[in-house]
């Protein structure tokens, strides 16, 4: 269906007393503009859709009464049954079965699939889907004329059973032959279990299910006995009962299968499938069965209207009908109302029997429109015809037909007699609707309805309130000044949201003379957000163009490569008009900016902010041009002053005498530049520390924040599109940009990091630049998400911790475990050994290990640099086994600093305290890593056997294996397999 459009206008004549007054006016005040003070409006909230006919309980905003006196009288509401003049049997509330799959939302996506495969009829139409390319919202969208089929009981082709055949045919295989019937690309997303219950559901509920079925089973389907099934099309006051067998239909034979009263017969085999008339009151029921479960009968001729006058009854319209059915009402749930990508379907074939009607009224009364008749006389002769066969045989459409070429044409003429009076409009004004607006999202939410496209009929009335108080507004405000006309025309987009294109006509005193009167009026700049924050958050979310370009190739706007709507601006520092009368608007080089899609936006479309050294300045003058495209390379990226986007980045450019400029000629410059590196790349930039890397990859395991070195850290291990795994260490703040709610399955698109290698492999280290998104939404994103998502799930041994005793690992049998990397040890400290020190001393200045002087009680360090020395625990010195602070305060619960504090009266490492030889004795838990150089790497050292996932950093490295050796340990019976000792430690022996 194409979009309609609807045109209304209104003509105020300023009289010769309204005029002296407005003289009188403007002789005493000199700015009677309206300047940006003045245009400044709260939004006016129409409040919720809460007030409830009288007599159906529809629900209504109070925008939508019909009597506009006085606020204290009680509002009145027609266009739900007309003042109670429509009585129709309310929604009888569904199945259980049914409104369960109605609230699942997986359902829901293939609601349209369920419902043709349980249809008793088919939708005879052309669906036009071009415009769901999935990059906006569902829109049932149809060409042509539409009609519904139906055909015979039983299959006349060996195609197989189709749509009501389905019913009786082979039902022993109902569901796959409903899904063989209905294959296609999505056939996946389609559950046999759903299609069971549905088929049960409407087998226990549904008349006409029951009705053909009944038909079968009284006569052998193998026979060649004709008979066939009768759909009525009068039920006369029985409509307000739920269907009952005999109301809707019965089986008649051979002799009386003949149709009247527009009855459907459908017989045991018909080669031609019969159309549907619009007319029947099951033409919706058929096609629309999870709708519609108890067959509730629809529209048909026999309807009045319940006349309270007690006068003569008139016929129930079709529009009347619909009106009726798509409201809210109180303590009522409708499945119809919440059909979702359905109901679209139901409100298109709904409208197409309400314009059929007219049709058909049109055609039953051209009699009526005999002036038309005259009319195609003089349309013929000033088409220079001069056969008249075909004059007076064709069907007219008189100007009441909404849509129609003469609607139009009167229209158009009305249009040309404002312009004629009046002169020519002044302003052309755009309202769109927004599916934000307060009034539709609490409506939606009040009603259960996740998606605002389904149910267009919400949006449809919202849109018109806006629209009656917009013209309001410019009639009575005076905004654009005194208005003496305007007109406007309502038109549908291609994504089903309202629009109304407005033309005002305003007093000669008010009219855009020059530039500046544009600019009273106009503006194209992004408002300041500290002055006016709700005026900035409005344009920056609704009204700003893109991003487009190559940072969106995909971009709506695009046209033979470029933007159609020629994006970027050029900078203008006022408005101007060319030489051809068009305006281009004031459009200045602010610093304003705003985040559009995570990437920032300027008035022109586009701006990254950069700097240059003033003693450089002179170079830049003859390399550089303004509003020219240049690629620049060899420049510094520092922190940020304003705005520029990297995925949501923000960081500013310090361009030296260096920096290399190339022109750009003929191409879209994006404002976001993601240049992931790929596994091969990194391996290669190990050695660079100068290059910052951007990285995209899977989380396959996020660990918990850990303190090493007095820092806090955590690592995150992911992996990219190809399979291949890196880790990145994120350092003090930056631990926070991957919280803890990120888990494996999340996609991490980072910058700004740097490559380097611990223990083998390779690492990403964060900058004080580096940033990182989850599940980011940036458009040259979007294909690396979409295979790292196709990636299978990782099995990693690497996880999996296998338990080992100490001697294992100190004969290295730890190397023929199967592919495991990871172990557990439970061990206990035997001894602790007083010829090391418990930690060492590095001087403050140089960072260098100091060593004392003699030995005695209470040592001299002295450095050559200063004087001034700091305890240190990162390492005890070269020895088997090596502990650092981290794993030694996870064990003892204080660090190396506070325990030198405390123990401040000697400064001998030699001296063990007492609260290491406290940890003898204690069963410890060992949690292990093997290396890549095969050496065995403590990740934690937990008290007694409970695991704990946070890493510490202590290594070992076994002694050499010798089998003769080997031998004799495990012969030696006074040495336990778990406490071996391993000298050269604090704690030296487990």
């Amino acid at each position: 269906m194409t979009g309609r459009r609807t045109f209304e206008y209104s003509v105020r004549e300023v009289g010769e007393a309204s005029r002296g007054r407005q003289s009188r006016r403007l002789s005493n005040q000199s700015n009677v503009m309206p300047n940006e003070t003045s245009a400044k409006h709260t939004y006016f909230d129409d409040g919720d859709c809460e007030f409830v006919c009288e007599y159906c309980n529809a629900f209504f905003w109070f925008a939508e009464r019909i009597i506009r006196g006085s606020s204290l009288s009680r509002p009145r509401y027609t266009h739900c049954c007309k003042g109670g003049v429509v009585r129709l049997p309310f929604s009888l509330y569904p199945p259980a079965a049914l409104k369960h799959l109605f609230d699942d939302s997986q359902f829901m996506d293939n609601v349209r699939a369920y419902n043709n495969m349980f249809s008793m009829t088919s939708f005879g139409v052309r669906i036009d889907d071009a415009v769901n390319d999935g990059r906006g919202p569902y829109v049932f969208k149809v060409s042509g004329q539409v009609s519904h089929w139906i055909g015979s009981l039983c299959p006349t082709t060996d195609d197989g059973p189709r749509f009501l055949q389905l019913y009786i045919y082979d039902t022993n295989n109902e569901v796959p032959n409903r899904l063989r019937f209905f294959a296609s690309s999505d056939q996946q997303s389609l559950s046999p279990a759903v299609v069971a219950t549905l088929s049960e559901t409407l087998k226990c509920c549904n008349e006409y299910v029951r009705l053909v079925r009944t038909a079968a089973d009284s006569s052998d389907l193998s026979t060649d006995q004709d008979y066939g099934v009768r759909l009525y099309n009068n039920v006369g006051d029985r409509r307000y009962e739920p269907p009952a067998a005999g109301i809707l239909g019965g089986i008649v034979f051979a002799e009386d299968s003949n149709a009247s009263n527009y009855d459907i017969v459908v017989r045991k085999k018909d080669g031609t499938p019969h159309r549907v008339s619009k007319l029947h009151l099951s033409y919706m029921p058929l096609q629309y069965p999870l709708l519609f479960p108890f067959a509730e009968p629809g529209w048909s001729t026999d309807l009045r209207l319940h006349s309270v006058s007690g006068g003569r009854k008139k016929n129930l319209t079709v529009i009347m009908y619909y009106s009726f059915q798509l409201q809210d009402r109180t303590n009522m749930y409708s499945l119809l109302l919440n059909g979702g990508r359905l109901f679209q379907q139901y409100l298109v074939d709904a409208y197409t029997c309400v314009e059929q009607s007219r049709l058909d009224f049109i055609n039953a009364n051209q009699n009526i429109f005999r002036s038309e008749y005259v009319a195609g006389l003089y349309d013929a002769l000033a088409r220079g015809g001069n056969n008249a066969q075909d004059i007076g045989k064709r069907i007219f459409l008189p100007s009441s037909f909404t849509g129609g070429p003469r609607y139009m044409y009167k229209h158009y003429q009305d249009a040309l007699a404002i312009c004629t009076v009046h002169g020519n409009p002044q302003y052309f004004i755009t309202l769109t609707c927004n599916v934000k607006w307060p009034e539709i999202s609490r409506h939606l939410l009040k009603i259960g309805v996740a998606q605002s496209q389904n149910r267009p009929d919400i949006i449809a009335r919202v849109f018109r309130i806006k629209v009656q108080q917009f013209l309001r507004f410019l009639r009575s405000n005076r905004t654009f000044g005194d208005v003496t006309a305007d007109l406007y025309t309502i038109e549908f987009q291609k994504r089903g949201l309202p629009h109304c294109h407005t033309l005002l006509w305003v007093t000669p005193s008010y009219k855009v003379r020059d530039a500046g009167d544009v600019d009273r009026y106009i503006s194209a700049e992004i408002p300041e957000p500290s002055t006016n924050p709700e005026l900035y958050k409005i344009v920056t979310d609704l009204m700003m163009h893109g991003p487009c370009g190559l940072a969106r190739p995909n971009s709506p706007c695009k046209r033979n490569g470029t933007c159609s709507k020629s994006f970027p601006k050029t900078f203008e520092c006022s408005s101007r008009f060319d030489r051809d009368g068009y305006v281009h608007y004031k459009r200045r080089d602010s610093p304003q900016r705003a985040i559009k899609n995570g990437i920032a936006l300027d008035n022109s479309g586009d701006g990254i902010e950069a700097t240059a050294d003033v003693k450089h300045v002179e170079c830049f003058d003859s390399l550089i041009r303004l509003q020219s495209c240049y690629k620049v390379s060899s420049y510094i990226c520092t922190r940020p002053r304003t705005y520029m986007a990297t995925v949501e980045h923000v960081a500013s450019l310090v361009i030296g005498q260096k920096a290399v400029f190339e022109p750009v000629t003929n191409l879209d410059i994006p404002t976001v530049y993601l240049n992931f590196a790929t596994y091969e790349t990194i391996k290669k930039r190990i050695k660079d520390s100068k290059v910052l890397t951007d990285y995209i990859g899977r989380v396959e395991k996020n660990s918990m924040c850990t303190t090493r070195t007095g820092k806090q850290l955590r690592k995150t291990l992911l992996q990219d599109d190809m399979g291949k795994q890196v880790e990145i260490t994120l350092w003090l703040e930056k631990r926070h940009l991957i919280g803890d709610e990120v888990v494996a399955g999340h996609i991490v698109a980072i910058t700004s990091t740097m490559v380097t290698e611990h223990n083998g492999r390779l690492q990403l280290k964060s900058t004080y630049l580096m940033t990182a998104v989850i599940n980011p939404d940036v458009p040259q994103t979007m294909e690396n998400i979409s295979r790292l998502r196709g990636l299978p799930a990782v099995q990693s041994t690497e996880s999996e911790e296998h338990p080992v005793t100490l001697l294992d690992l100190k004969l290295s049998s730890h190397q023929n475990i199967q592919g495991s990397r990871n172990f557990i040890c439970d061990a206990k400290i035997a001894n602790i050994h007083e010829d090391r020190g418990w930690y060492y001393v590095l001087c403050s200045k140089c960072s260098n290990k100091v060593y004392p002087e003699h030995d005695s009680d209470h040592l001299i360090f002295v450095c050559k640099d200063d004087d001034d020395i700091t305890p240190n625990f990162n390492e005890t010195g070269s020895a088997d086994a090596v502990f650092f602070n981290d794993s030694m305060q996870e064990m003892l619960n204080i660090s190396c600093e506070e325990m030198v504090t405390k123990h401040a009266d000697t400064t001998n490492p030699r001296v063990i305290p007492q609260e290491l030889k406290a940890a003898v004795d204690k069963p410890r838990r060992l949690h292990l890593t093997l290396k890549n150089d095969r050496k065995i790497g403590v990740d934690n050292v937990s008290k007694g056997t409970s695991a704990t996932d946070r890493p510490g950093t202590s290594t070992f490295t076994p002694t050499t294996p010798n089998p003769k050796a080997a031998a004799s340990k495990r012969q030696m019976p006074e040495t336990p397999a778990n406490q071996i000792s391993l000298t050269g430690s604090p704690l030296a022996s487990f």
